[in-house]
């Protein structure tokens, strides 16, 4: 399914503004079966599902409880977070359906972001910038095989 870039201002551009990859998603707590509807970017450089921790009060999951993670960025400085295993569906493709590992962390300066593990893993997503658009489609790989 093709998606349109959405457009932010970006005072750090000479346009003044950019377009980013961000789709409706539905995150729900298979403990608790209470769930969020959010703007979500598609992150190729995020290594994980990660959500703003501000969420997980909707969600009623204690963050903490969860398995801690160390993330590494840009700045060079480690961001702590915590795995919790969540079932994510896109608004407008809810059949595609899968249960994740994806970890809250305090300070996300977005609400959240679909990384690497657990979406890339199961979705296939081309970027066509050019054309203002980007594509997702489920991929029938459930397991992923590595290939050397």
């Amino acid at each position: 399914m093709k998606f349109p870039y959405t457009v932010r201002r970006n005072p750090f551009s000479a346009e003044g503004y950019m377009y980013t990859p961000y789709v409706r998603v539905v995150f729900e707590s298979p403990d608790t079966h209470r769930s969020i509807d959010i703007w979500t970017m598609v992150d190729s450089g995020a290594w994980v599902v990660v959500l703003n921790a501000n969420f997980a009060k909707k969600l009623h999951i204690d963050v903490k409880a969860g398995e801690v993670r160390r993330f590494y960025g840009i700045k060079g400085g480690e961001a702590v977070g915590y795995e919790h295993l969540l079932t994510v569906r896109l608004k407008n493709l809810p059949s595609a359906e899968i249960t994740v590992p994806c970890c809250f962390m305090e300070g996300l300066q977005t609400t959240a972001l679909l990384g690497q593990q657990g979406f890339f893993e199961k979705f296939d997503v081309n970027f066509t910038l050019s054309q203002r658009y980007f594509e997702l489609r489920p991929n029938d790989q459930r397991e992923v095989e590595e290939h050397f």
